[in-house]
């Protein structure tokens, strides 16, 4: 299993150059990839209110001049009324060499067969964003596959998933650190890999939504939230149900330096485990 990051280039204080100088630590330090995300699908306190810092693809055009080997992603919102900048249209004049490296993760909603959310909600249910029709995916995924590396597909619902799963290299899940009222991603990333799909030909990407704390959280916690050596426990449980990249996303960090820091010292826990 591999380890991306989640480029830092949302929030107060981020600009060109702290852009790429995370992109130039990430891609030194050895990490698989480097991510930006759509502002509504950013992990919290990103999320939330206009967003300031760099647009997702403009992030992604610095990281890519300023590395060499690292692959790039950029985890893009197919649902409505997309920011400037995030929409699946911004891809249609990338430059080579970030298109060449760049794995798209299309996120589609959680709408189901029936038009309903997973835990049974209509789309027009309080709270519930369904995303595009199939058809406005299908446009999608068609317009952006020849322009880049891989396409991954976003959403919770199974039913979805398997809709689309034939047009796309894989599934990228992004974990619910503080719950949801539909359905668990352990469940659904076990019913994807073990009964519908060959694992060895999908690549399964998580986005783990990291809450690090000082001191070890209670049995109740929330999956990639407590101390470096819970988070730990809950990657190495990921990497047995067959995740190929694990993205780390560091939220509640309000410096550059905290974020490179809780990566650094995640990945440093998981090698120490890995190896013993």
């Amino acid at each position: 299993m591999h380890l991306g990051v989640l480029l830092r280039h949302l929030g107060p204080h981020t600009d060109v150059d702290a852009v790429r100088a995370a992109a130039r630590s990430a891609d030194i330090l050895g990490y698989h990839s480097l991510w930006a995300v759509d502002p509504r699908l950013a992990p919290s306190p990103m999320a939330g209110g206009p967003p300031s810092g760099l647009a997702p693809v403009a992030a992604l055009i610095e990281a890519a001049a300023c590395t060499e080997r690292v692959q790039l992603g950029l985890h893009l919102s197919a649902g409505h009324g997309n920011v400037s900048g995030s929409d699946p249209s911004a891809l249609a004049e990338l430059p080579p060499a970030l298109a060449r490296r760049l794995t798209v993760a299309l996120d589609v909603g959680d709408l189901g067969i029936d038009g309903s959310a997973p835990d049974g909600r209509t789309s027009n249910g309080a709270g519930f964003d369904a995303g595009p029709d199939d058809a406005a995916v299908l446009t999608a995924l068609r317009a952006m596959r020849p322009r880049v590396r891989s396409v991954l597909l976003s959403t919770r619902s199974p039913d979805r998933w398997g809709r689309f799963a034939a047009l796309v290299d894989g599934w990228f899940l992004t974990s619910a650190p503080h719950g949801h009222a539909d359905v668990s991603w352990r469940t659904v990333v076990t019913a994807a890999v073990a009964d519908a799909f060959d694992a060895t030909k999908v690549s399964l990407v998580v986005r783990a939504d990291v809450v690090l704390a000082d001191r070890p959280l209670s049995r109740h916690r929330s999956t990639f939230c407590g101390s470096v050596e819970q988070v730990v426990d809950d990657l190495l449980e990921v990497e047995t149900m067959g995740a190929n990249v694990v993205v780390l996303a560091v939220a509640r960090c309000r410096h550059l330096d905290e974020v490179l820091g809780g990566y650094a010292a995640i990945a440093e826990g998981l090698e120490l485990r890995s190896s013993s």
